[in-house]
């Protein structure tokens, strides 16, 4: 048997640019004999081999061609397209390491193959590699295979623009990196990435725009170095951090901490368990509790992971901050605990009663009510109806209303109306220290009363009747108070015990002078009757005298 010398010339690849044609690339050759004759005109047997890694390594690929030379020996095949088959060409993974091509020729054109050995296949084939690009096309679908955690492992990519299908990860990349972001340690799988410098390294992660982080498992991270750091968390904005476990952050340097919270604004946190928060420099520390505002009141501590009665639910926050949006005076306008209890005012944070109001509050008049409804408080009784009522009688009075009336109102000028009878408590079981009053006459002997009339024009300026209260200190201090101007008062009702004691005590002179004056009128009657008892004596007396004249 004449020997064969084969001389393969890889001198093209083509590459089918048609959707349904097959990869294909061309391989051709001059057959010669041992004498270096070539053999010109005949139909030859070639068996194509394809080999991964090593000249023997395993056979990825196998077919049969049947060419016939040229005048000089020259045969031409396209591999790929040949017969008896075994595997599939468009299998083979050509960038997952080295390839071989075992060349087999019968030149009688029969079966009977003559091994001519296996060179090592270099750039031509490997445009099949390449071929994926041409599925790039406007109008076609795009479609990368692959299994997870099987594959090529990604390499250390360097730095600059990247465009990343990873099938051992099922992960997609793409943007700019310079760090270490998008190396096979950092991606998680089914996660995305795109924009500069992000990084989804949790499993089922998403990052987008620049250097932000997915590190928790289905995480989400946008904006500019946000960070989603634990399961089901989201992050967007800039520099927010959402590491509690589906928690969510959003804004500017925001945080949220535990599980379920939220945080939104700049530079809030929430850090309880699905505590929210919103605003500038808040922060929520209770369990489940809300914060809006600006640099809310933080020295309480609550549980961050249950609440108690007197943890806050629910805070404004009113404080002040510096240029930079930093908390520099925290206080609250409204503070609500969980008992239900509710302050309004920076200095009440720990209200005491359902309603607590540290200033003053301002009902307003209702112009709009069908039946201009004043200012005012109602009242419930017992059964739930509404009978009692403080505020505005009128543009000009404030009262007290009950049982459909009203009972008690004041006018702008400080008379004060009643529509019953003023009980003050005086039980005897409620006092101590008794003394009896004395003197009381003549103190109230000492004592003027005037008509004046108010030198403020907004009291009644009709003519007044009263005391001058320095004079009434003189001689009763106890009924008199000086408020903190300095204006002094009296206590009128206080006078009574003294007019009853003086009554008492004129009623006594008044019993010692009728007890003289009944002892007159005796006298006075005995004087009457001697005198009577003379008269009778004295005709007599004349009539005895004239006899002795005589």
């Amino acid at each position: 048997m004449k020997k064969i010398l084969l001389v393969s010339l890889l001198l093209s690849a083509t590459l089918h640019l048609f959707a349904q044609a097959p990869q294909q690339f061309s391989f051709q050759g001059v057959a010669r004999d041992s004498a270096g004759k070539v053999i010109a005109n005949t139909t030859v047997s070639l068996r194509l081999t394809i080999h991964e890694a090593l000249p023997g390594g395993v056979n990825v690929y196998q077919e049969t061609h049947k060419p016939l030379t040229s005048n000089g020996g020259i045969f031409t095949v396209s591999v790929g397209t040949g017969n008896d088959k075994s595997g599939n060409i468009s299998d083979i993974k050509w960038s997952a390491g080295s390839f071989f091509l075992q060349v087999e020729l019968d030149a009688a054109g029969g079966t009977n193959y003559v091994d001519l050995g296996a060179t090592q296949l270099l750039s031509v084939p490997y445009a099949l590699h390449a071929a994926q690009a041409d599925k790039w096309k406007d109008g076609d679908p795009i479609v990368q295979s692959g299994e997870v955690s099987k594959g090529g492992i990604l390499d250390n990519l360097g730095t600059g623009p990247k465009l990343i299908w990873y099938p051992r990860r099922a992960a997609f990349r793409a943007g700019y990196v310079n760090d270490d972001s998008w190396d096979d340690s950092k991606i998680g799988a089914y996660s995305t990435a795109f924009g500069s410098n992000t990084r989804a390294e949790g499993n089922n992660s998403m990052a987008f725009g620049q250097n932000t982080k997915a590190n928790g498992i289905a995480s989400f991270a946008v904006g500019t170095g946000s960070q989603a750091n634990n399961t089901g968390s989201l992050a967007t904005g800039l520099e927010s951090i959402a590491s509690g476990a589906y928690s969510f952050a959003s804004g500017k340097k925001t945080i949220a901490s535990e599980i379920y919270s939220f945080s939104t604004g700049m530079l809030t946190q929430s850090q309880a368990w699905a505590s929210f928060v919103t605003g500038v420099s808040t922060i929520s520390k209770s369990y489940g509790g809300t914060v809006v505002g600006i640099a809310n009141d933080i020295q309480d501590n609550p549980g961050f992971y249950s609440s108690a009665p007197n943890d806050r639910i629910f805070q404004i926050g009113n404080g002040d901050i510096d240029a930079d949006n930093n908390a520099i005076n925290r206080k609250n306008a409204l503070t609500v605990l969980k008992n239900g209890n509710i302050g309004i005012g920076g200095n009440v944070l720990s209200p005491g009663f359902i309603l607590d109001i540290g200033a003053r509050p301002r009902i307003r008049h209702n112009p709009s009510s069908p039946n201009g409804t004043t200012a005012g408080v109602f009242f419930d009784d017992s059964n739930g109806s509404p009978e009692g009522f403080i505020g505005m009688k009128s543009n000009s009075e404030i009262g007290l209303w009950n049982a459909d009336k009203w009972l008690f109102w004041m006018d702008s000028i400080g008379n004060a109306h009643i529509l019953g009878t003023n009980y003050n408590t005086s039980d005897r079981r409620l006092k101590r220290n008794f003394s009896s009053l004395s003197n009381s006459l003549t103190k109230l002997t000492d004592l003027n009363g005037y008509h004046y009339f108010w030198k403020d024009s907004t009291l009644d300026q009709s003519l007044q009747t009263g005391l001058i209260a320095q004079e009434v200190e003189a001689i009763f201090p106890e009924l008199v108070k000086t408020d903190e101007k300095g204006f002094k008062s009296v206590n009128y009702t206080g006078l009574i015990p003294h007019l009853i004691e003086s009554v008492k005590e004129l009623d006594k002179k008044y019993q010692e002078v009728k007890s003289e004056n009944e002892a007159l009128k005796v006298a006075l009657k005995r004087v009457d009757k001697l005198e009577a008892a003379l008269n009778k004596l004295a005709p007599n007396t004349n009539e005895v005298s004239q006899t002795s004249v005589k």
